[in-house]
């Protein structure tokens, strides 16, 4: 449903967000079409000692919202706007 609105299996971006990945680090993978400003991404804790990480997200507009949403427990996370 979700690819069929954004059509974010046709993009893929290369960026330094995230660390080379580990099995004891934080590591992750967004596909995004910014013409549609939708996609998902995923974040994997692996290993990491960290309870929580923050990532930039480079691919946001700025006069954006976007709503996080975690298939996981079926809940939407919050709102933000492309700025924060």
């Amino acid at each position: 449903m979700m690819d069929k609105k954004y059509q974010f299996t046709r993009f893929s971006y290369v960026s330094d967000i995230f660390q080379r990945p580990t099995m004891s680090n934080w590591d992750g993978v967004y596909k995004f079409n910014k013409e549609k400003q939708g996609g998902v991404l995923f974040f994997f804790r692996n290993g990491s000692v960290e309870n929580s990480r923050t990532f930039a997200f480079p691919l946001a507009d700025a006069s954006g919202k976007y709503r996080l949403f975690s298939p996981e427990n079926g809940k939407d996370m919050g709102v933000y706007n492309g700025k924060n």
